[in-house]
């Protein structure tokens, strides 16, 4: 019994961890995005981008897409677009998608062919950037890769902020907010969005923030692969990894251990999430194992500094908690109630609360200001909390099933 007493409190003490260093790192994002965006953007351009966005099967939103931007391309005339299509959508009669680019080719707009049947977003990327190279010589400026997905409807004050920086940071990163669909998402589907969001502000702005502002490793960050600007000379020492399926996961893990800190920006990559709940499942399934397989590789890697691989172990422990999480605390709830242990069980509701109302309110309050009825809202939030783990399980199935298959494009 001591052993179970024991084993409660340790989980109930991580929980009230979890919750105070989450919010701690949400109101330090919302502090630097309220203290940056007050900058004004009136200075000298110090870059040029060469945008690039990998498509596959994205004919019905790729005319949104260029007008959007285009809109950029007319603020950055030395600046180019590349769509990058892939043979594993057909070849020119066949693939929509390259079809539907071909009308709007231009000298800011272009199109590069991927011509094998293998190979994923990385490869067609690093195919690109090798048939790019002899660009980024052009034009006097540094020379930046900018990477977007067709959903991605970057702020253009956050191209704008990077290319006026006096600064010449080998990574910048503009991390997503998932809001373009919003208004058309089940209510399941609106918490996804905001869950989704919420980590964006709790995990990966705050790490990229506190390793950038120290200029060593606090953190085992990792780089999302829209909204992602490389310098070009650093891409061509450091390409995208192609051996996980979540290449930009990997690619952040390696700057870290080179010792390359990415920027964030305060301004953010608008996108969508998938609508439907089992797509959802198989997307956080491929995330939680392409992350999985990316610590291990780290890990299998000889490293002299024992911090790196204390970061790496911390790193784990954090992606544990995915998975597992939602089912301890259910169990460890089940057991206080057993054990009749009333005022552990009403502090861990109210912990539960804290998690679902308070990490998210200021999230809804900073970008989804229409969400709909909020206690609608929190109770989508409680069930998005409690069945976040599908994912990460199914992972699990997927890599001991013969037939299991992560390499797949998530719908739109």
């Amino acid at each position: 019994m001591t052993i179970i007493y024991g084993a409660l409190t340790f989980l109930v003490f991580i929980f009230i961890v979890v919750n105070i260093k989450q919010y701690r790192n949400i109101r330090t994002s919302i502090a630097f995005i309220t203290h940056e965006t007050r900058k004004p953007l009136r200075g000298k351009r110090q870059k040029r981008f060469i945008f690039l966005i990998p498509v596959l099967d994205e004919h019905t939103i790729i005319q949104e897409t260029i007008a959007y931007f285009s809109r950029i391309l007319a603020a950055h005339p030395t600046s180019r677009l590349v769509f990058i299509t892939t043979q594993r959508e057909g070849g020119a009669t066949e693939n929509k998608t390259w079809q539907h680019i071909q009308p709007h080719l231009s000298e800011q707009i272009g199109l590069i062919h991927y011509p094998l049947l293998t190979g994923n977003k990385a490869h067609q990327i690093n195919y690109a950037v090798a048939q790019l190279q002899a660009e980024t010589g052009e034009g006097g400026l540094p020379v930046y890769y900018a990477i977007f997905d067709a959903d991605s409807r970057p702020d253009i004050r956050g191209c704008e902020y990077i290319a006026q920086d006096t600064h010449d940071e080998k990574i910048y990163q503009m991390l997503p907010v998932y809001s373009t669909n919003f208004a058309r998402l089940s209510l399941l589907g609106k918490a996804s969005a905001i869950f989704q969001t919420r980590w964006m502000m709790s995990h990966e702005l705050p790490s990229l923030l506190e390793n950038h502002r120290r200029q060593r490793a606090v953190n085992l960050s990792y780089c999302v692969g829209h909204g992602l600007f490389i310098e070009a000379r650093y891409f061509a020492q450091h390409p995208l990894p192609t051996e996980t399926v979540t290449e930009d996961l990997l690619f952040g893990y390696q700057a870290v251990m080179n010792h390359v800190y990415a920027r964030p920006t305060p301004y953010f990559d608008y996108c969508s999430t998938v609508a439907l709940f089992p797509v959802s499942v198989r997307q956080a399934a491929r995330w939680h194992a392409g992350d999985i397989t990316s610590l291990l590789k780290l890990m299998r890697e000889k490293n002299t500094d024992p911090r790196l691989r204390l970061l790496q172990v911390r790193r784990l422990f954090q992606m544990l908690q995915w998975p597992f999480g939602p089912l301890l605390t259910a169990a460890a709830l089940c057991c206080l109630l057993v054990l009749n242990c009333w005022p552990a069980v009403l502090l861990m509701l109210a912990l539960i609360g804290c998690y679902v109302c308070v990490l998210h309110c200021p999230v809804m309050k900073l970008f989804f200001r229409r969400g709909g009825n909020p206690l609608s809202l929190y109770s989508a939030l409680l069930l998005k909390s409690a069945v976040n783990c599908t994912g990460a399980l199914y992972s699990y199935f997927l890599r001991v099933t013969p037939n299991g298959n992560l390499w797949f494009k998530t719908p739109r």
